[in-house]
């Protein structure tokens, strides 16, 4: 008996040694949501600059796995370590652990007894981005079509750097500029407008890429200071279509990461982007078409 009582006293040293010292966080809450990593990421960062809650800062963050939130409500000082998981390429589950700092043993102490305005705030603050993402997730929709050949073209471009939330103003600022180059310069368009993705900055989230217009192929090269042409050779790739506003296509490379990486495919963060409406027309967005191509390494 004494020894039963000991080996019981042991696992509860133990046991409250993990939950009030070792344990990392107080709280912890978790969901799933019908997207992908990267969305999921990116509308972290987002949520941080928009939600009513005054966030001090960004602990740390490491691109589609993990966003800290250090957080203030009513003077109260808040950790939210954010957990990202991939399910599929169309599921994530969301981890949220939540930490007070100074206060850990009081709320680890009550959490298990009764209901705390400790949990009650932090689950609302989780609630809160969990609707944020939900009115995200409701702006457009993503098909993944399989793999085929990107297109070859001989493209007029600009070059533009900017965020990737911004990429959509670079393009309607030289919409008009690159129509009128090559309208006055007796080149023949030939294609929708494209962007193709020079270089992605995951951990600064800044974009550098090209916005083209094809045209019929010519001898023809007229000389622009802000305007290059671009041979585009087709590659193997895989292929999407996403519907939205084109200010947000982004959501949809970060589903074709998940579904490669899931199947096992080798890819370059480089994808293409080929419009097929103008959103100077107007309309509801969510019929605005996008065709996506992600070019896969070669063998």
């Amino acid at each position: 008996m004494k020894r039963l009582f000991g080996i019981i006293t042991l696992i509860g040293l133990g046991f409250a040694l993990w939950y009030f010292a070792i344990k990392p966080h107080d709280y912890n809450i978790s969901f799933k949501a019908n997207t992908s990593t990267g969305h999921v990421y990116t509308e972290l960062l987002n949520w941080g600059k928009v939600t009513e809650t005054t966030v001090a800062s960004v602990g740390s963050k490491s691109p589609y796995q993990r966003v800290v939130h250090q957080l203030k409500v009513a003077n109260k000082t808040f950790e939210i370590d954010w957990n990202i998981i991939r399910l599929n390429d169309s599921v994530t589950r969301v981890k949220a652990g939540i930490s007070q700092p100074g206060k850990s043993f009081i709320n680890r102490l009550l959490i298990p007894f009764q209901d705390t305005e400790y949990e009650q705030t932090t689950l609302d603050l989780v609630l809160d981005y969990k609707s944020f993402l939900d009115e995200s997730i409701k702006q457009f929709s993503i098909t993944i079509d399989g793999e085929e050949a990107s297109p070859e073209q001989l493209c007029a471009c600009t070059r533009s750097k900017t965020t990737p939330e911004k990429k959509a103003f670079s393009m309607m600022r030289d919409y008009s500029y690159l129509s009128g180059f090559i309208a006055s310069n007796g080149l023949t368009a030939n294609g929708r407008p494209l962007v193709e993705v020079i270089d992605l900055d995951e951990e600064n989230r800044m974009l550098e890429f090209n916005f083209c217009f094809p045209v019929k192929r010519t001898d023809l090269r007229p000389e622009s200071p802000d305007i290059f042409f671009r041979e585009l050779t087709g590659s193997k790739a895989l292929k999407a279509t996403y519907h939205g506003d084109y200010r947000f296509s982004e959501k949809s490379w970060y589903r074709l990461f998940d579904y490669a990486e899931k199947h096992g495919k080798a890819y370059k963060k480089a994808p293409i982007e080929i419009y097929h409406n103008n959103p100077n027309m107007g309309g509801d967005a969510l019929q605005w078409t996008t065709t996506i191509y992600l070019p896969l390494e070669e063998k």
